[in-house]
C-alpha cells in the first residue's frame, strides 16, 4: 500500500518517530486538488489538500506501507475528527507512472478552516517540521489515540 504525501508526512524525520520505520519515497503529482493552508488552532500553519480540477499538488508517494501503520496515520491526521479523510486516489510518479495511493484529503469538519495558496518557504521559516518532530519523539504516541 502506498500513500500519497505533501506536507509534513514527506519527511521520513517525521514518518520514523511516527511508525519507528523508515520508507522508500518517489516524487509525485496528484492531479485535480489545490494545495492550501490549513488555519485550525494548534494545527496552523498545516497543509490540507481540496478538490480542484485545474490544480496539481506535488508530494512524496510513500511506498510499501505496512497496512498496520495506518491506525497511526489516521491518528496524525485527526481523521476521527474529520479534519482529513483517508481517500483513494491515483498520483504519477516522476517517470510516468501511474501508483494508487492512500491521500489525506480535507475531511467535512475542515471546511471552515481552508486558508489560502500553500506556501513551502514560509512553513519551513515558521519552524514547524521542527516542532512537528520534537513533539512525535517525545509526547505523541498515535497508537494510543485509537
Amino acid at each position: 500500500m502506498n500513500i500519497f504525501t505533501y506536507g509534513v508526512l514527506q519527511h521520513n524525520r517525521i514518518l520514523k518517530p511516527l511508525t519507528g520505520s523508515e520508507f522508500t519515497m518517489l516524487p509525485a503529482t496528484l492531479d485535480g486538488y489545490r494545495k492550501i493552508f490549513f488555519d485550525y488552532d494548534d494545527f496552523a500553519p498545516c497543509a490540507i489538500v481540496r478538490p480542484d480540477p485545474t490544480a496539481i499538488v506535488w508530494g512524496q508517494l510513500v511506498l510499501d506501507v505496512d497496512p498496520s501503520y495506518l491506525p497511526a496515520f489516521d491518528a496524525f491526521e485527526c481523521v476521527d475528527q474529520k479534519l482529513y479523510q483517508r481517500i483513494e486516489c491515483r498520483v504519477t510518479s516522476g517517470d510516468g507512472t501511474e501508483h494508487a495511493a492512500w491521500l489525506y484529503a480535507a475531511g467535512t469538519a475542515a471546511t471552515p478552516y481552508f486558508g489560502q495558496d500553500w506556501d513551502e518557504d514560509f512553513f519551513i521559516r515558521s519552524g514547524r517540521l521542527d516542532y512537528l518532530e520534537n513533539l512525535l519523539k517525545g509526547e505523541f504516541d498515535p497508537l494510543s489515540q485509537q
